[in-house]
């Protein structure tokens, strides 16, 4: 169907309860790295966030070694000006002011995300929007479906390590490791080194305008390519042995499932076609979600249009959703303001069902997730199923239905 068959946009939304239209994945990590106080009086201020959280972070030692990473200035500036740029695209849908009965907003519970979440906010209407505070919904990381845990989840934790596992024998990855070792002293075993802090470093003081050694910089492509696998490992598990363009990776589906659950259900409800076990709520207009990279890449994943890049700061995915004239509801996804084609398909613009369809093997209940991560010995048989190259593997919980 062409654009021009199309009525305007339904609604819009952003990562987590996203209802229909725009569902705007946000990546909160805009210059995260913890630098010196003496760096940080180099950067110039900006505007502090305006819309108090309301919030205060759950204990957990998870989140609070994440809490040492916190939004610069900087950050803050970028999520500003991605605000700016929503509002510049989506302010019909958006509104002049916000209003929580149809503009729906979360974060995980997380200092960094919560406050790009309110800068975010103030580009979108602007600061003198905000009379009042606004209180940013969190779940307790317990209840996070937007932050892959391999730690409450052993099928996961099995995935995840195995993967690592295959990258430490890596002969390049090692090579890579000794030669960054020789150049900073430490002693770190390469099983425990960690590249994905290494290509942060990088990046983050590149950002902030801060000296980066010259050794790492001529080691970078290396370095960032091999985070980027690191991450893979992390996130998607299997998919390291089997591959990203494969449907039969059950550690992507651990990583993201019931956020990509969610994604539907609230896609259904907005379309007015909500699975009978779920209660319908109001339709909103749009919904912005504020999470991590760790989000965003197997999300990409999911959809089939990761570039296997690593996320940049403040990257955005963007879920747009269209009515025609027969009622019939269209989807389109953008990724950083690029319009992308998702896996199977040879046009953008996809019908819902074709989207939900693509999204459906790696979709999971919270019923689901919870029966597969306790299927600890489905997941060894799976993963050595795929090591072996065998072309049908038992799966675990459900059959995953080939490609579109």
């Amino acid at each position: 169907m062409h654009r021009k068959t199309l009525k305007t946009m339904s609604r819009v939304a952003m990562l987590a309860v996203g209802s229909v239209g725009v569902v705007t994945f946000l990546r909160k990590r805009r210059g995260e790295l913890s630098v010196s106080a003496a760096e940080q009086q180099q950067q110039a201020p900006v505007m502090s966030p305006v819309v108090a959280p309301g919030v205060s972070p759950a204990v957990d030692e998870n989140l609070t070694l994440m809490n040492v990473q916190v939004l610069t200035s900087k950050g803050r500036d970028q999520a500003y000006v991605l605000g700016k740029r929503l509002a510049a695209k989506y302010a019909q849908l958006a509104g002049a002011c916000f209003d929580p009965m149809y503009i729906h907003i979360q974060s995980t519970n997380v200092d960094r995300c919560i406050e790009s979440l309110t800068c975010v906010l103030a580009g979108l209407y602007g600061k003198e929007s905000f009379k009042d505070p606004v209180s940013i919904p969190v779940n307790d990381l317990a209840d996070e479906v937007m932050i892959p845990r391999t730690k409450t989840c052993p099928s996961f934790q099995y995935l995840s390590d195995e993967s690592r596992r295959a990258i430490d024998e890596d002969p390049e990855f090692i090579q890579l490791v000794k030669k960054i070792q020789a150049n900073t002293g430490d002693t770190t075993n390469v099983s425990d080194f960690d590249m994905m802090q290494m290509r942060d470093h990088i990046v983050a003081r590149r950002a902030h305008g801060l000296p980066v050694p010259d050794f790492l910089l001529s080691l970078e492509k290396d370095i960032d390519r091999l985070a980027v696998a690191d991450l893979i490992s992390h996130v998607c598990g299997d998919c390291v042995v089997k591959g990203l363009a494969s449907n039969d990776t059950l550690g992507l589906s651990f990583a993201i499932g019931r956020c990509l659950d969610m994604i539907k259900d609230n896609l259904m409800k907005s379309a007015g076609a909500v699975s009978p076990d779920k209660k319908a709520g109001p339709k909103k207009k749009m919904a912005l979600f504020c999470c991590h990279d760790s989000t965003v890449a197997p999300i990409l994943m999911a959809m089939g249009c990761f570039d296997e890049q690593w996320p940049p700061y403040s990257a955005d995915v963007v879920i747009e959703m269209y009515e025609d004239k027969d009622r019939k509801h269209w989807i389109r996804v953008l990724y950083c303001d690029k319009v992308m084609t998702l896996r199977g398909c040879k046009s953008p613009l996809i019908s819902l069902d074709q989207f939900l369809t693509i999204l459906k093997p790696y979709s999971l209940t919270s019923e689901e997730y919870r029966h597969n991560c306790d299927s600890l010995n489905a997941a060894v048989q799976h993963f050595a199923c795929i090591v072996n190259e065998k072309d049908k593997c038992g799966k675990v919980a459900k059959e995953l239905p080939p490609n579109i």
